[in-house]
């Protein structure tokens, strides 16, 4: 698919394996200075960001390639700091532990479904099915359409915690009654 020259092809391959986990560290540390703007609101920003990210993947050059692989680092890196905050304020007192722990569970079970995407999918080195690892790279634009529903018809409104913080009462009772 790319035509990176022979003697780059294993330094260009770990620039580019290491522009996810970099841009996870910068994710992380950037929502983490806008959590107070809202829990709802950033998850939702950051589905968009991933939406434009696996889009820009998708293209033909190296410097697309790169350039998706950063952005959607940045919305691991956010997801990480933002879910559990949001899960733990919008779960009830005696519930938070065990939904907070299914973030952790659907992590692994994504990783564990990224891998059998890996082997059932042909590799890159075959010509012939260059396009399927598109399905691979393309995989979080379908999670992040269905965080962008979820986010959108389940849960309309911010979170109890969050509208208390902002001392509205209103919508903290709206939000509890919801």
């Amino acid at each position: 698919v790319y035509d990176w020259p022979d003697e780059s092809k294993i330094f260009i391959k770990s620039i580019i394996a290491s522009l996810l986990p970099t841009g996870a560290i910068i994710g992380s540390l950037v929502a983490m200075k806008f959590v107070n703007i809202g829990r709802r609101r950033m998850l939702m920003f950051v589905n968009c960001i991933l939406l434009v990210a696996v889009s820009i993947t998708m293209g033909k050059s190296t410097l697309n390639l790169g350039i998706g692989r950063f952005l959607e680092g940045y919305c691991d890196g956010s997801y990480t700091f933002l879910l559990p905050i949001f899960l733990r304020e919008i779960a009830p007192k005696e519930m938070s532990g065990f939904i907070g722990s299914f973030y952790i569970i659907f992590i692994k079970v994504g990783l564990f479904f990224g891998a059998c995407m890996g082997m059932v999918i042909p590799h890159l080195d075959d010509d012939s099915e260059e396009y399927f690892w598109r399905i691979i790279l393309g995989f979080p634009f379908c999670t992040a359409i269905i965080q962008l529903c979820f986010l959108t018809f389940c849960f309309p409104r911010e979170t109890p915690r969050f509208s208390a913080l902002q001392g509205d009462r209103e919508k903290t009772r709206i939000a509890l009654n919801y």
